[in-house]
């Protein structure tokens, strides 16, 4: 049943107490420098950015949507999910949808083509004792076409958060492609950036009561970090066009413990290698 499955170990055993890190890359969007005329650009920094994940070697790289810029192009999927394919087979790959994937107001032909095509649009996985779920933001960010899954998906996060209390995992983490509020929890709805209130509302109020500590997303194509209570809300550049000085690059993500940092970094401005457990 599309997104209802829990990934369970990973590269080692009783992680709970050791480090990993994973990456973040988002907002691949090939076509989008030349409006769906090519996507050569896009490739290229796909390619670099692959390159160099298979190079740092983390626990797990997650996708988290706009792989493409024209909704249900073929060329375009068949163009990133090839390059996205060389990707280490040590190196456990996660997507999520984004809306230049299936669209600001998804039908369930759409989902129905990216579930096929690309991937499920929600599901959860363990490594050690954080929990990481991934959502599929497009129906929550509007959801008319497709209500019932929208439900689905309410209903299945509900079920898979009291489930995470029950087996104890000590942190959350959530996936979206849209961020929940860019700057501040309370910032009104733009109509594109971030999710609406009141729907924004009834996630925050969910997340906070199963002790979430971050949420990622990207969508904007400009870094924002901020926070709703102990919730961080990180919100990536992209690895494709930028729409601001942060350049084109993905976000590290280290763990130790219950501990996480996280930086972003240009394709042009990486580490060597990443340096665990977290330095104090």
């Amino acid at each position: 049943m599309i997104g209802f499955a829990i990934i369970r170990s990973m590269k080692g055993e009783n992680m709970e107490n050791q480090s990993f890190f994973f990456i973040q890359i988002t907002d691949p969007q090939f076509g989008m420098f030349t409006a769906n005329a090519d996507f050569d650009q896009e490739a290229v920094l796909f390619e670099k950015a692959i390159a160099q994940v298979n190079r740092l070697g983390p626990e797990f790289l997650i996708i988290t949507g706009d792989l493409i810029n024209e909704p249900g192009d073929e060329e375009q999927t068949t163009a990133v999910l090839h390059i996205a394919g060389k990707i280490d087979p040590g190196i456990k790959l996660f997507h999520i949808p984004g809306n230049h994937d299936i669209g600001d107001a998804p039908t369930v032909k759409m989902l129905n083509w990216y579930r096929q095509r690309i991937s499920k649009d929600w599901y959860s996985f363990d490594v050690g004792s954080w929990h990481f779920v991934a959502l599929n933001s497009c129906i929550i960010f509007n959801g008319e076409n497709a209500p019932q899954e929208v439900q689905k998906q309410w209903e299945w996060l509900n079920q898979d958060l009291r489930q995470s209390r029950i087996h104890s995992a000590d942190r959350i983490m959530v996936f979206m492609h849209h961020s929940l509020f860019l700057e501040d929890p309370e910032e009104p709805g733009d109509g594109y950036f971030n999710i609406p209130e009141p729907t924004r509302r009834v996630y925050l109020d969910l997340f906070h009561q199963f002790g979430v500590q971050a949420v990622m997303a990207g969508h904007r194509h400009i870094n924002f970090l901020a926070a709703a209570g102990s919730m961080e809300m990180i919100t990536t550049a992209p690895v494709g066009m930028p729409l601001a000085e942060d350049p084109s690059g993905f976000r590290i993500v280290k763990i130790h413990g219950n501990r996480l940092v996280h930086q972003y970094f240009g394709l042009d401005n990486l580490p060597e290698h990443i340096e665990l457990p977290i330095s104090q």
